[in-house]
């Protein structure tokens, strides 16, 4: 089964990633030259988009409350005041706050299933203390004290998608996301981008990842990420890096949905690089068929782009 699994993810992979490229690049050129842009902004260390960070720090001011601290009335987070206890914590309101939202604690153990709802169970993470008892076949996961839990102590997601922008403009790209019982995960990515130029000319621009993360916050139904990462673009002889910062969450409201949404923000070469993208998926048995749109910038240059790709997940 597993076998048929992978080679429907193949066949979805081709059409994916490799079927808009080749529909882009030979229709007509829309607008030229973006690809060729994003590199040379990235060969400059971002020279070129420089320009447009300089009114951000006039808007700071706005952000200021004539509030007093003590009446923010944010007691009911189980008694803890950002604003009366620290203001300083309110900058990590993005990480504290779905924990809290999700009464979740990452001193109980976890495991996962072979896919999201497997077992007629809701979502996808098993948590002890919370989860029913589920029966999973073939390998289980056990805590330091020789407990079994409700599944495996690791698990593996690998994607193929495709995207395009507009009649010029196409990527494919191919990824991995490794996670573990301890809520450490890893992760990897290459994508191609292929802009079809005048006459017969082309340009492709390629670009790799690799991150680790740390689940932050999670339940049976939501899993909440952030981490940092390595991002490379290879440029003929040269090869330029840089790294990036991401949050990301994944939720599983019912079945057969998936819902994703991810972004991050960090540099290649000192060239600015950020991303937001979200997708909406549904799933049967182990293979995911989702689409979405992914906002993408290289500097002042936008490569965004609609997307349709498929998951399997392992």
């Amino acid at each position: 089964m597993a076998r048929l699994h992978l080679s429907h993810l193949v066949r979805l992979s081709v059409v994916c990633a490799v079927l808009p490229c080749i529909v882009w690049g030979g229709a007509r050129s829309a607008e030229a030259g973006k690809l060729s842009s994003a590199r040379s902004t990235v060969r400059s260390g971002g020279a070129s988009s420089g320009a447009r960070s300089n009114g951000a720090g006039g808007s700071s001011s706005g952000l200021t409350s004539s509030r007093s601290p003590s009446g923010s009335g944010l007691r009911a987070w189980g008694g803890y005041d950002p604003y009366g206890d620290n203001w300083f914590s309110w900058l990590f309101f993005p990480w504290w706050a779905p924990q809290r939202l999700l009464d979740d604690s990452t001193h109980r153990d976890s495991a996962f299933p072979l896919a999201p709802y497997a077992d007629g169970a809701q979502g996808y993470v098993r948590i002890a203390g919370v989860t029913p008892a589920a029966v999973l076949v073939d390998v289980v996961a056990v805590n330091g004290a020789g407990e079994t839990l409700l599944g495996r102590g690791s698990a593996l997601r690998v994607w193929a998608e495709g995207g395009a922008a507009d009649l010029s403009l196409a990527r494919g790209s191919v990824g991995l996301l490794w996670s573990g019982a301890h809520r450490l995960e890893l992760s990897g990515e290459v994508r191609m981008f292929h802009e079809r130029l005048s006459g017969t000319k082309s340009d492709q621009l390629w670009l790799g990842s690799l991150g680790a993360h740390y689940v932050f916050a999670q339940s049976e139904g939501a899993q909440l990420r952030s981490g940092v990462g390595l991002r490379v673009m290879p440029d003929g002889a040269n090869q330029f890096t840089g790294a990036y910062f991401s949050y990301g969450v994944d939720l599983y409201p019912a079945r057969p949905l998936i819902v994703s949404v991810t972004g991050d923000i960090g540099a290649l070469n000192g060239a600015a690089v950020g991303s937001l993208r979200a997708t909406l998926g549904a799933i049967v048995d182990q293979v995911e068929v989702y689409g979405g749109y992914e906002g993408f910038w290289i500097g002042n240059n936008d490569l965004s782009m609609a997307l349709l790709g498929a998951r399997l997940w392992l």
